[in-house]
């Protein structure tokens, strides 16, 4: 439904998007599209953040090792072990400061 209202709309307004290159639950495509083409402000902000993978997560020096390494990784939020599997980090943004400054801009206009 969403996408079908969306399909011939105009959003004049300033908008702030912020997604993540590697995301599972967003079509990150089609919400490109829709940025580019409905949402025509010029203030707008998109903000396509990269793959980060960070390995200190509170496991052993062992399983971060191996997560620099790029082994079998399991994402999860801080602190959570499972045995048998090496866990990085996906609740940390390290460039969340900047892009609240930007998003700060675009909501002042």
């Amino acid at each position: 439904m969403v996408r079908s209202e969306l399909t011939n709309a105009h959003y004049k307004k300033p908008v702030f998007m912020m997604m993540s290159e590697a995301d599972s639950v967003i079509d990150t495509a089609y919400a490109k599209t829709i940025f580019t083409e409905v949402m025509t402000n010029t203030s707008n902000q998109l903000i396509w953040e990269g793959e980060v993978i960070i390995c200190s997560n509170g496991q052993t020096e062992k399983d971060e090792t191996k997560c620099n390494v790029g082994n079998d990784i399991w994402f999860s939020a801080y602190g959570y072990r499972e045995s048998g599997k090496v866990h990085a980090r996906m609740t940390w943004n390290p460039y969340f400061d900047e892009s609240m400054l930007l998003l700060d801009k675009v909501m002042q206009q």
